[in-house]
């Protein structure tokens, strides 16, 4: 679930921040607002969905107790790792101009978060 927040993270914010500066400096929008419109544009689509079809494969294949509420505690924790992830590629990638320096930080947060 940590690559999936590195795969998305060269489509996040670098390629887009040249525009997002021009727009918010003509009154389109606040960076706030787009943002959030970031945010839940990739958790729906790139996490939720994803996440719904690992976890029933997963869980089922490792032979876990089959309960309904034990299932939705394995998808809660691999929910809440997901958006970990994307989110600290989030904060890096917005405070970076540089793709390959935000994707050399990023792995570099992974490495120490899973230590």
């Amino acid at each position: 679930m940590l690559h999936k927040g590195l795969e998305e993270l060269r489509k996040i914010w670098t390629p887009t921040n040249t525009a997002l500066c021009h727009e918010n400096a003509s009154g389109f929008y606040r960076v706030s607002s787009y943002f959030i419109a970031k945010v839940l544009c990739d958790i729906i689509p790139m996490r939720v969905l994803q996440l719904c079809i690992f976890a029933s494969v997963t869980y089922f294949m490792m032979g876990f107790q089959v309960e309904v509420n034990k299932f939705f505690i394995y998808f809660l924790g691999l929910m809440l790792v997901a958006i970990a992830a994307s989110s600290s590629a989030f904060w890096v990638s917005a405070g970076v101009t540089v793709a390959g320096l935000a994707n050399l930080l990023v792995t570099l947060t992974y490495v120490v978060q899973m230590v």
